[in-house]
C-alpha cells in the first residue's frame, strides 16, 4: 500500500501532464528567474511565491473537479457545466491576483517606481 505522501507526490506528478498546468508552471519558472535578477527583497519573494502557488493549486483542484464532473456525467449537463466554470472561474481569479502581484512587483521595480 502507497502511503499518503506517495499519493500526493504521484498526485503532482499527474497534475504536471495536464496543458493548463505546463503553462502555469513555465511562467512561474520565467518569473523567479526574473525575481532572481531583480534581487528581490524576502517579503516581495513571499507574495511572489504565494501567488504562484495559489495559481498552482487552483490549477490542480480544477482538473480535478473537471475530471470528476467527467467521471459522473460524460455527456452534456447543465449542472455540470456550472460547476466546471466556477472552477475555471477560481482558476482565473488566482491568475489576475497574481497579475496584480506580478505588476505592484515585478513591473514597478523594472520600471524604478518604489
Amino acid at each position: 500500500m502507497k502511503s499518503v505522501f506517495l499519493n500526493a507526490i504521484n498526485g503532482w506528478i499527474q497534475s504536471i501532464k495536464e496543458r493548463n498546468m505546463k503553462i502555469h508552471i513555465i511562467f512561474a519558472v520565467i518569473i523567479l528567474i526574473i525575481c532572481i535578477y531583480l534581487d528581490m527583497n524576502q517579503t516581495e519573494l513571499c507574495l511572489i511565491y504565494s501567488a504562484i502557488c495559489m495559481v498552482l493549486i487552483s490549477e490542480m483542484l480544477n482538473t480535478s473537479i473537471e475530471g470528476l464532473c467527467d467521471l459522473i456525467d460524460k455527456n452534456y449537463n447543465k449542472s455540470i457545466e456550472k460547476i466546471k466554470d466556477v472552477s475555471a472561474g477560481a482558476v482565473l481569479l488566482s491568475v489576475v491576483y497574481s497579475l496584480f502581484i506580478g505588476y505592484n512587483i515585478i513591473f514597478l521595480k523594472i520600471i524604478g517606481v518604489k
